[in-house]
């Protein structure tokens, strides 16, 4: 009978011990998830900007977006890859809407982002705007004459020329200041005989980005 009642107690403080450890690790589940979900709440009462309907031609873009935690005060700010800088500040209103004016546009990419006035801003929820560099502009010259002269829309790079119908780089000229960035394309200089139906020129700038082409028959 001893030996009953002592197993009988080692059994019971087994499950005792059990039940104590799972409660434990319920109420851990629990503080987990309660200090987990305020951060998710957080997250999702941040205000985002709307992104731009088109950007072509322009170079500002209107900084509207949405605030689901307005009205209070807001911060935009310019992310460049290391720091935020500081553009222009404004407030959401009651329906959780805000508009921080025209913002100008660099001519490189750049990013944007919103902030809480007085909390330290943080390069999250950004919205990227990418820059589509405009195609050159034929400034002289026209169809049917044997030389044109580009106005390309960035002071650097180069001009590249290809066959429009196969995609063969014929020609690459460089934009330079001691021709005033414009470059002439002599046809019978440059392109040698025969020559293609039609050209597809582009610039290339120095950071690698490409423009639009801009189509030029010949025939």
């Amino acid at each position: 009978m001893r030996r009953s009642y002592r197993s009988t107690l080692i059994f019971a403080r087994s499950v005792l011990t059990a039940l104590t450890v799972s409660s434990a690790l319920s109420v851990l589940s629990v503080l987990s998830l309660c200090v987990a979900s305020p951060s998710q709440a957080g997250q999702d009462r941040l205000p985002l900007l709307d992104s731009p309907s088109t950007l072509e031609g322009r170079n500002s873009y209107r900084a509207t977006g949405t605030d689901p935690g307005g009205p209070r005060p807001l911060v935009l700010w310019r992310w460049d890859g290391t720091r935020s800088i500081r553009l222009a500040s404004t407030r959401s209103d009651s329906h959780g809407r805000f508009d921080f004016g025209e913002q100008a546009l660099p001519s490189k990419d750049v990013y944007f982002h919103v902030s809480i006035r007085d909390e330290r801003p943080e390069p999250i929820r950004l919205l990227p705007i990418k820059r589509r560099v405009p195609a050159p502009v034929v400034i002289s010259g026209g169809l049917g004459v044997d030389e044109i002269v580009l106005a390309p829309a960035h002071p650097s790079g180069e001009i590249r020329v290809y066959d429009a119908d196969s995609g063969r780089l014929i020609l690459r000229k460089p934009v330079e200041s001691r021709t005033r960035y414009r470059v002439t394309l002599d046809f019978v200089a440059d392109l040698g005989q025969p020559w293609p139906a039609a050209l597809l020129i582009e610039q290339i700038l120095d950071d690698g980005r490409r423009s639009a082409g801009l189509y030029w028959p010949l025939d």
